[in-house]
């Protein structure tokens, strides 16, 4: 089953990297977790007997889970688990963001205002603090092409 496999690969790395400081070396198990792929119950299921198996092996190992929905919401059923921490995302709104992957398929360039894919509008005021905090939080280095687009539209960090 995948959940064993899953484990499996998590105890070997645990064992294998067991005693190094987590200054050193942290754990980050699955990237960007998505509906689209599996449940949220499961999703918990899977991070609980991975963190577990990991705790047997090594226990002051810090392990990174993200958040849930491609890591944009905290996941309350996996707080609190000691030496765990959850990492999360800060797209949005993706259509910028993600620009120009959500529009190429479509042949649409992106517009303002502009309503992301659960209905919020942002005008191009939002979006200025939108890059602004992602390239101050979450890394301008992920994010040089949307900052360069806000820049261009005087709107970005300088």
């Amino acid at each position: 089953e995948a959940l064993e496999y899953f484990v499996k690969a998590w105890e070997k790395l645990a064992s294998r990297y067991r005693g190094i400081p987590n200054d050193q070396v942290s754990f980050d198990l699955l990237n960007e977790p998505s509906p689209s792929r599996f449940s949220l119950d499961r999703y918990v299921q899977v991070m609980k007997a991975a963190i577990a198996a990991i705790h047997r092996i090594d226990p002051q190992r810090f392990i990174m889970i993200d958040g849930w929905d491609w890591g944009d919401t905290p996941i309350e059923e996996l707080a609190g688990i000691p030496l765990v921490g959850q990492s999360m995302r800060g797209y949005h709104p993706r259509e910028l963001t993600h620009y120009p992957n959500f529009y190429e398929d479509k042949g649409t360039p992106a517009a303002w205002p502009c309503i992301d894919r659960n209905g919020r509008l942002f005008d191009q005021g939002d979006a200025g603090v939108v890059c602004a905090r992602m390239g101050g939080i979450f890394g301008a280095h992920r994010h040089a092409g949307a900052l360069r687009r806000m820049r261009r539209m005087g709107k970005g960090p300088a």
